[in-house]
């Protein structure tokens, strides 16, 4: 079921705010979001973002950099938690 109309416009005016921006340039924002996308685990998201940021000019060691941050920040996240149970 899709959301109601006045919800998706919504989104829809926020996201373009947001991706529309000119703090940052494209390739890094599209980095950004690509990096975010892996955390949240969203495959088509990712798909599109690591499309985004090479149209933008990213290069492939600028992906797998993003994707490998993503990747310390989950481990860091279970390896603080890990620490934390494991001091009782």
């Amino acid at each position: 079921m899709p959301l109601p109309k006045d919800i998706e416009t919504a989104y829809d005016a926020y996201a373009s705010t947001v991706y529309g921006s000119k703090i940052l340039e494209k390739k890094y924002v599209e980095l950004l979001a690509y990096s975010n996308s892996v955390m949240a685990e969203c495959l088509p998201c990712i798909k599109l973002h690591a499309a985004e940021a090479k149209k933008h000019g990213a290069t492939d060691s600028e992906i797998a950099l993003a994707y490998a941050i993503a990747m310390t920040v989950s481990a860091g996240k279970h390896r603080l938690k890990a620490k934390e149970l494991l001091e009782y």
